[in-house]
C-alpha cells in the first residue's frame, strides 16, 4: 500500500520542528545572557495565575513518539532548563531567608507559563520513552551547580548560574517548582491531580543542610526547613525525612536556635506555664502554616512541624505503622548519659519532642517512657530552672491526658509527692530566704500547673483530687502575702470548676457514669476542705485577712451548700449555715472581710431558700446585725491622730463594699418590710452607709409605734435587739482610743439614734411592767447624761433624748418618757449642795429651754420637777449664762400655763411661787421681788394672785428679825405692787395705813 506523500512529512515534522528551534536559539542565545533592561521588564502582574496552555497539547502530541532527533530535543531542553535556573537565580540573590516561600521564582507570567510547559512536555514525554523526567533533568543540573561549590565539574549551568547560596538556592526553587504539579493540563489548580514528588534529591539537600561539616547557619536552615514543610503539605509522605533530620538535632538539643540580628525574638524562650509548653506542640501539630513562621519558630520547631505533618499524612495512608518507624530512632538517641547532659534548653526541647509524640502517637508508650527517661535526672544537680521545667513538663502531659479523657493518676502522685516533699521543706526553711526563693520557684509552677489541670478538665473525673494533697496544708502557713494570693487564687479556680460541674452532672439526670462522677467530686470536694480550708479559717479573726479570703470562703459556703457531705465533721450537720456563722456572723471577724462575703452570699436564692427550708428564721437578722456591725466599725482601723475630711472614707475599696452591702441589705424581706413601713425613700441613704443606718433606726422605731397588739410589740422588740446585738462592744475600741474622730462621730450618732428611738419604744410599754421599765429607762438615761452630754451649752439640735421627747408630742407614752426624763434631771442635775450650785447647770438648763421651746407644752409634773430647781438657780447663782437659761426656762413655763388659764397646771405654778417665797424671803427678799416683778410682766393675774402669800410673809420676816418694819424689803414690794395693777393698789393702800 502506498504512503500518502503527506505522511512522510508528518513524521519528520517534530525533528525539523526542533532543528529550526535549535536554530533559533543559537541565534538569539540563551534568555540568562539578555540584556538586564530586557530582564529587568519582567514583571508578575497577576501572582499564580497561569494562562491556559491547551494550545502546547498538539505540540506535545506531535513530538510524541515521532521525535527522531532525540539527542537535539534533549539538548534543547537542557539549554531552556540552565537559562530559567539562571533566571531564577538572579532573583533568588535578592530574595530575604524570611521571605523564600512568598518570593517567588518567576520573573513574569511568561516564565512560570514555560516552567509549566517545560513541565508538561519533559514528564509527558518521559512515559512514552527513554527520556528524563522533568525532576530527573532538573537534580541532574542542580547537582553540578551543588558540586560547584566543592571544586568538581565544568557543566555549562556552572558558568551561567552566578550563586552565592546554591544549598539555598535548590530548596528555594523546589520548592516553588512542585507547586507546579498542582496545575492540569489545563493550567488550572486542582488539588486531586496526580503530584510527582522528588524526595530522593530532597534527602540529599537535608543532609547537606544537616551536615555540621558545612556550617550552615540557623537563618539559612530555618529557610530551608520551611521550603521542606512546604513540600510536606504537596507531596507523599516520607519518614526519612524525618530521619534525616533527627540525626542533626538529636545532636544539638542544647542549642539556641538563635539569628543574632532578629533581635529578641531570635531567643530561645522556654515556657513559662503548662499551658503554654503544650501550646506550643499544638502549633506545631496544626494543619495551617504560619506566614510569620521564619521569624516565630526556630528550626527545631519547623522540623517538629514536618515531623508532624508526615506522621499525621502517614497515619492517614498506612494506619499506625509511622510511629513504630520512628519511635526505635527516636527513643534510641536518649540514656542516662544524655539525659544528665540536657540544659535548660534541651530539656525544653526534649519535652517539646515527647509532647508532640504524645499528642500524635501512642499517648501512654511515650508517658511511660519519658517518666522512664526523667528517672535518670538527679535532682541534686538540676538548676532550680531545669527542676522547674522538668515539673512543668509532668503538668503538660498532665494536660494531654486530661484533653484526652485519660487518668492521671499515674503522673498526678509522681509530680504530687514531689510537691508533698518540697512543701515541707519551704515550711521548714523560714529564715533561709534564698532557699524559700528557690523553692517557690518549684511550688509556684506546681500551683499554676493544677490551676491549669482544673481549668481545661471537663468532668475532673480523671483523678484530678490527687494534686490537691496535703503538701498544700504546709505549703500555705509559710506563704507570705503575694504567695498566698497565688495559692488562694488556685483554691477559687478549683471551687468554682468543681461547682460549676457538679451542678451540670447534677442536672444530667439517668445518664451513664453520673453516680461515678458524684463520687469523682466528692473526692475533690474532700480534698479542698482537709487540704486548704483548716488554714483559711485560722486566718478569719486576723485584722488584715487577705483580700480573697472573703471570695474564697464564700466559694467554701457554697460547696457545702452543693456538696454537703464533703464539709470537715466540725461543721456538721449543716456546714453552709456553720461557714455562715464563722465568716459572716461572728462579731470578731473584721468588718471588710464580713461585708464583702455577706455581699456574695445574700443575693444567693438557692442558699436562701435552703435557710428558709430548715427554719432557720434569724438568718436574715443576723445578715442585718452583721451590716450594722460593719458600718460601726468601717473606721476602726484608722489611727487616732488620723485627719479625714469630712465626708471621705476610710478606704475606697471598703467603701464600695459597704455601698453593695448596704444595698443588699436593704432588699432582705425583713428590712425591706422595716422600710416600707416607715416610709423611708431609698434616695436618702443610697450612696452613704452611715446614713442609711440612721434611716434603718429611724425605720424600726416608727415601725413599732405603729403596732397595735403586744405580741406584735414584743416580736418588734426581740427583733430590734437580734439587729443590734452587742452594739457597745462594737463602739467600745473607739471610746477606748478615744477615736479616730470619724470613727467617734458615727458613734455619737448611730447610739444617739438608737436612744431616742429605743426611749420610745420602751415608754410605749404597757404601765403593767412600768416598776422595772421605768428603772431600765431612768439607767438608760443617766448613763446617756452622764456620758454623752457636751460639758457645756448650748446643747445640741440632735440630742438623742431631746429628740424623743418631742416625737409625737400629743403621745401618752411621749409623757411618759417626759416625766421620767424631768425627774432623772432633777435628782442628778438640779441638787445644790448648800448653795453651791450642781456642775453642768448650764447645759442642762439649756436642755430644758430647748424642751419646752420645741414641745410648746408644759406638763404638771415639769413644775412639781423643776420650778423649785429654777427659781433656786435665780436666786443662789450669779452666773449670767445660768440667769438667762433659767429666766427663759421661766418664760416659757409661764406663757405656757396661760394658754391653759384655769387648768391644773397653772394652780400648781402658783403653789410652788408660794412655797418658794415663804421659805425664801428671809434670806433672799430682793431676789423674789425681782423675779416677781419679771413675771409680773408675763402674767400678772399669777402674781397678783401671790400678793397675801407674799405680805403675810413678808410681816413673818419681819417678826422673826424682831427689828421692826424692813423699809428696804418694804420699798422692794411697793415697786412690785406697782406693777400688779387695781390688786396691787388696794395692798399697797393697806400697807401704808396700817399700824406698827
Amino acid at each position: 500500500m502506498l504512503a500518502h506523500s503527506y505522511e512522510e512529512m508528518d513524521a519528520e515534522l517534530p525533528s525539523k520542528l526542533i532543528e529550526e528551534l535549535n536554530g533559533l536559539s543559537l541565534y538569539i542565545g540563551a534568555f540568562s545572557n539578555l540584556p538586564h533592561h530586557i530582564i529587568g521588564a519582567f514583571s508578575m502582574q497577576h501572582h499564580g495565575k497561569v494562562c491556559q496552555i491547551v494550545y502546547a497539547h498538539q505540540y506535545i502530541n506531535l513530538i510524541g513518539e515521532n521525535l527522531t532527533n532525540v539527542s537535539l530535543f534533549e539538548e534543547h531542553c537542557d539549554n531552556l532548563l540552565c537559562s530559567l535556573i539562571s533566571l531564577a537565580a538572579t532573583k533568588y540573590s535578592k530574595v530575604r531567608p524570611s521571605e523564600a516561600l512568598s518570593s517567588g521564582i518567576y520573573l513574569c507570567p511568561c516564565i512560570k507559563e514555560m516552567w509549566t510547559l517545560l513541565i508538561q512536555l519533559l514528564d509527558h514525554k518521559g512515559k512514552g520513552s527513554s527520556t528524563e523526567s522533568f525532576w530527573t533533568l532538573l537534580n541532574t543540573l542542580l547537582r553540578h551547580l551543588l558540586q560547584r561549590s566543592g571544586g568538581t565539574g565544568e557543566h555549562p549551568i556552572c558558568t551561567m548560574v552566578q550563586c552565592k547560596d546554591p544549598l539555598g538556592f535548590c530548596w528555594w526553587l523546589i520548592s516553588h517548582l512542585s507547586s507546579l504539579y498542582l496545575l492540569d493540563r489545563n493550567g488550572i489548580t486542582e488539588e486531586k491531580v496526580e503530584k510527582t514528588s522528588n524526595w530522593k534529591f530532597v534527602e540529599d539537600l537535608l543532609k547537606k543542610s544537616s551536615d555540621t561539616q558545612h556550617g550552615i547557619l540557623e537563618d539559612q536552615l530555618r529557610m530551608q526547613l520551611q521550603c521542606c514543610l512546604s513540600l510536606c503539605d504537596i507531596w507523599e509522605p516520607n519518614l526519612t525525612v524525618v530521619t534525616i533530620l533527627w540525626e542533626y538535632y538529636s545532636n544539638n538539643l542544647n542549642c539556641l536556635f538563635n539569628i543574632s540580628w532578629l533581635g529578641l525574638k531570635s531567643l530561645a524562650s522556654v515556657s513559662k506555664t503548662p499551658l503554654s509548653m503544650l501550646e506550643v506542640v499544638k502549633n506545631c501539630c496544626a494543619d495551617e502554616q504560619s506566614p510569620d513562621l521564619y521569624k516565630s519558630d526556630n528550626s527545631y520547631l519547623i522540623f517538629l512541624r514536618i515531623m508532624a505533618r508526615l506522621m499525621k499524612k502517614a497515619k492517614c495512608s498506612v494506619g499506625a505503622h509511622p510511629w513504630k518507624q520512628i519511635k526505635g530512632r527516636i527513643y534510641s538517641k536518649f540514656h542516662q548519659r544524655k539525659m544528665q547532659q540536657l540544659t535548660e534548653v534541651g530539656l525544653q526541647n526534649f519535652f517539646t519532642l515527647f509532647l508532640l509524640l504524645a499528642n500524635l502517637a501512642e499517648t501512654e508508650d511515650v508517658t511511660s517512657r519519658i517518666l522512664d527517661l526523667l528517672n535518670f535526672l538527679v535532682p541534686s544537680k538540676l538548676s532550680s530552672a531545669q527542676q522547674t521545667l522538668v515539673w512543668r513538663g509532668n503538668f503538660a502531659f498532665i494536660l494531654i491526658y486530661v484533653e484526652k479523657n485519660m487518668d492521671i493518676s499515674v503522673l498526678a502522685e509522681k509530680i504530687s509527692h514531689s510537691f508533698r516533699e518540697t512543701a515541707k521543706e519551704f515550711l521548714v526553711s523560714k529564715g533561709d530566704y534564698g532557699q524559700k526563693h528557690t523553692h517557690w520557684n518549684l511550688l509556684s509552677t506546681y500551683v499554676d500547673g493544677v490551676e491549669e489541670v482544673f481549668e481545661t478538665s471537663c468532668r475532673l473525673d480523671l483523678s484530678e483530687e490527687k494534686l490537691l494533697n496535703d503538701g498544700f496544708s504546709m505549703l500555705l502557713p509559710a506563704c507570705r502575702e503575694s504567695e498566698l494570693s497565688a495559692v488562694i487564687h488556685l483554691l477559687q479556680t478549683a471551687i468554682a470548676r468543681l461547682r460549676n460541674i457538679h451542678s451540670r452532672s447534677v442536672q444530667g439526670h439517668g445518664n451513664a457514669g453520673i453516680h461515678a462522677a458524684k463520687e469523682r467530686h466528692l473526692a475533690v470536694a474532700s480534698a479542698l476542705w482537709r487540704n486548704f480550708f483548716p488554714f483559711l479559717k485560722s486566718l478569719r479573726l486576723s485584722q488584715t485577712p487577705p483580700s480573697q479570703l472573703a471570695d474564697t470562703a464564700a466559694g467554701y459556703t457554697l460547696l457545702a451548700l452543693d456538696v454537703p457531705s464533703s464539709a470537715l465533721p466540725d461543721l456538721q450537720p449543716q456546714p453552709f449555715v456553720s461557714m455562715m456563722q464563722l465568716f459572716g456572723w461572728d462579731d470578731m471577724v473584721a468588718p471588710q472581710l464580713v461585708s464583702r462575703y455577706l455581699s456574695h452570699l445574700i443575693p444567693n436564692s438557692a442558699l436562701t431558700e435552703v435557710l428558709n427550708g430548715i427554719g432557720y428564721s434569724s438568718h436574715q437578722a443576723l445578715s442585718i446585725r452583721a451590716w450594722i456591725r460593719c458600718v460601726l466599725q468601717m473606721y476602726i482601723d484608722l489611727p487616732v491622730g488620723a485627719i479625714i475630711k469630712t465626708g471621705t472614707e476610710p478606704s475606697s475599696v471598703l467603701a464600695e463594699q459597704l455601698v453593695e452591702f448596704t444595698r443588699l441589705v436593704f432588699k432582705l424581706p425583713e428590712a425591706k418590710h422595716i422600710l416600707t413601713k416607715a416610709q423611708i425613700e431609698h434616695t436618702s441613704y443610697k450612696q452613704d452607709p452611715r446614713q442609711a443606718l440612721l434611716q434603718f433606726i429611724k425605720a424600726a422605731g416608727t415601725t413599732y409605734g405603729g403596732l397595735q397588739t403586744l405580741s406584735e410589740k414584743s416580736k418588734m422588740v426581740s427583733k430590734c435587739q437580734e439587729y443590734i446585738g452587742d452594739i457597745l462592744k462594737y463602739v467600745k475600741p473607739y471610746l477606748t482610743k478615744r477615736g479616730p474622730v470619724e470613727g467617734l462621730q458615727i458613734c455619737y450618732r448611730t447610739m444617739g439614734k438608737c436612744c431616742c428611738w429605743g426611749l420610745s419604744i420602751i415608754s410605749r410599754h404597757s404601765q403593767a411592767q412600768g416598776a422595772y421599765i421605768k428603772q431600765q429607762l431612768k439607767m438608760i438615761i443617766q448613763q446617756y447624761f452622764g456620758r454623752f452630754l457636751p460639758s457645756a451649752a448650748p446643747v445640741s439640735g440632735s440630742h438623742p433624748v431631746l429628740l424623743a421627747l418631742c416625737e409625737s408630742v400629743q403621745s401618752t407614752y411621749t409623757t411618759n418618757l417626759r416625766r421620767i426624763v424631768m425627774e432623772v434631771i432633777r435628782d442628778d442635775y438640779l441638787q445644790f449642795k448648800a448653795h453651791a450650785p450642781p456642775p453642768r447647770l448650764a447645759t442642762i438648763l439649756s436642755f430644758i429651754v430647748d424642751v419646752f421651746q420645741r414641745t410648746m407644752v408644759i406638763d404638771l409634773a415639769d413644775v412639781d420637777s423643776l420650778l423649785p430647781s429654777i427659781l433656786k438657780c435665780l436666786v443662789l447663782v450669779s452666773d449670767t449664762q445660768v440667769k438667762k437659761l433659767s429666766t427663759n426656762a421661766l418664760q416659757h413655763m409661764v406663757e405656757r400655763c396661760q394658754a391653759v388659764p384655769q387648768g391644773e397646771t397653772a394652780a400648781r405654778v402658783a403653789a410652788n411661787l408660794r412655797q418658794f417665797i415663804q421659805g425664801n424671803i428671809l434670806m433672799y427678799d430682793h431676789q423674789i421681788f425681782s423675779i416677781l416683778e419679771t413675771l409680773a410682766v408675763l402674767d400678772q393675774s399669777l402674781v397678783g394672785s401671790l400678793i397675801p402669800t407674799i405680805s403675810q410673809s413678808l410681816k413673818e420676816a419681819e417678826h422673826k428679825c424682831g427689828l421692826g418694819r424692813n423699809a428696804s424689803s418694804r420699798e422692794a414690794y411697793r415697786r412690785l405692787l406697782s406693777h400688779l395693777g387695781e390688786h396691787g393698789q388696794d395692798e399697797l393702800w393697806t400697807l401704808e395705813n396700817e399700824r406698827c
